[in-house]
């Protein structure tokens, strides 16, 4: 296990550390922006959620708490607002890139399809975010939202069930967002940024393809 964790610490150091190739023109550029966006993300969401109350009750008022009475609060919110829509640009042009340049074929295959599992992660975090604000859209988004998994053949139903924390969207449901949001999602796709860096740091080990 041990050996593991160092090939990985040390294919993630590699790719970080790996020379830009001659000519370089900044076509790496979006990959590392998203990186610096999702730190940035996770900052601000742990700044947001010292004040945020997961409670449909209380939602409104921290908010309004952190907006007007937190130093700078409007500004962590601001941040971690539009570094989630960037970090959806930026996956956008990003696959663009990839299909003009084919890089989704041959043997960058694996990395095309593990980038759109990050990208599909990416919208779903911002998804799932903007339903913590507990209003009257949030409410009927998620409700709408629930009623399309639930009509999903076998699994929809039971998964609908648990996502809503019962029959009803109601307090249990919120929390189960919030946890979503904050810890499953975001660990999940930092997990596979690692091994997006992996794979960067495998090849450029081969001296392939930078």
């Amino acid at each position: 296990m041990q050996g593991r964790e160092l090939s990985l610490r040390q294919a993630i150091w590699g790719a970080l550390r790996s020379p830009l190739p001659p000519g370089y023109s900044g076509r790496p550029t979006f990959g590392w922006l998203l990186v610096v966006l999702f730190a940035v993300q996770l900052f601000t969401g742990i700044l947001l959620a010292t004040y945020y109350q997961p409670s449909p009750a209380l939602v409104d008022d921290s908010l309004r708490h952190l907006m007007r009475d937190v130093s700078w609060g409007w500004l962590m919110r601001g941040i971690h607002h539009w570094a989630s829509h960037g970090m959806i640009v930026l996956c956008a042009l990003q696959f663009v890139r990839f299909l003009i340049s084919g890089a989704y074929r041959g043997p960058r295959c694996g990395q095309w399809i593990l980038g759109l599992a990050m990208a599909a992660l990416i919208v779903a975090i911002a998804f799932v975010g903007s339903l913590l604000v507990w209003d009257q859209n949030a409410y009927w988004l998620l409700t709408r939202t629930l009623t399309v998994i639930e009509s999903l053949p076998s699994i929809g139903p039971g998964l609908a069930s648990i996502l809503r924390g019962g029959e009803q969207v109601t307090a249990t449901t919120l929390n189960r967002a919030l946890a979503i949001h904050a810890m499953l999602l975001p660990w999940v796709l930092s997990l596979l940024i690692g091994l997006n860096l992996w794979f960067l740091g495998r090849r450029h080990a081969r001296g392939g393809e930078k």
